[in-house]
C-alpha cells in the first residue's frame, strides 16, 4: 500500500511535516509494510514558508527580527536558489502565536 500524508500545520503544536510524521508512525503501526510519502502542506499562513521551500527544493535561513511585543524574535524564510526567490511569511515576525493570551491587544502590538 502506497500512501501520501500532506496535512497543514497545528497552529501553535506542529508543523506540517511535524504532523505529518506523527501520521506515518500511526499508519506503519497498522499497515508496517506501508509505503509513506510526507509532503508539507500550508494554505497561506503559518508554515507556508516552510511547506513552499522544502516543497521545491529549497532551503530554510533564520533572520531576528522585531516581533509583534517589541522583543527581537529569529524568524524563518525561504530560499529557492535555482530562481533567486525569497519565501516570505508575515506570521513568522509578528504571527499571533508569538504573543502570549495575556498579551493579545492590537493597541500594544506591532507588525513593523
Amino acid at each position: 500500500m502506497k500512501v501520501v500524508v500532506a496535512i497543514d500545520s497545528l497552529k501553535g503544536s506542529l508543523s506540517s511535516l511535524e504532523a505529518g510524521d506523527a501520521i506515518k508512525n500511526g499508519i506503519l503501526k497498522a499497515i508496517p509494510d506501508a509505503e509513506i510519502l510526507v509532503r508539507p502542506l500550508a494554505d497561506g499562513g503559518e508554515g507556508t514558508v516552510e511547506a513552499l521551500a522544502l516543497g521545491m527544493g529549497g532551503k530554510l535561513e533564520t533572520v531576528e527580527v522585531t516581533g509583534p511585543l517589541g522583543k527581537r524574535v529569529n524568524c524563518v524564510y525561504g530560499v529557492l536558489e535555482e530562481t533567486k526567490t525569497a519565501i516570505v511569511e508575515m506570521s513568522g515576525a509578528a504571527g499571533i502565536t508569538l504573543v502570549p493570551d495575556a498579551d493579545r491587544n492590537p493597541l500594544h502590538t506591532t507588525t513593523y
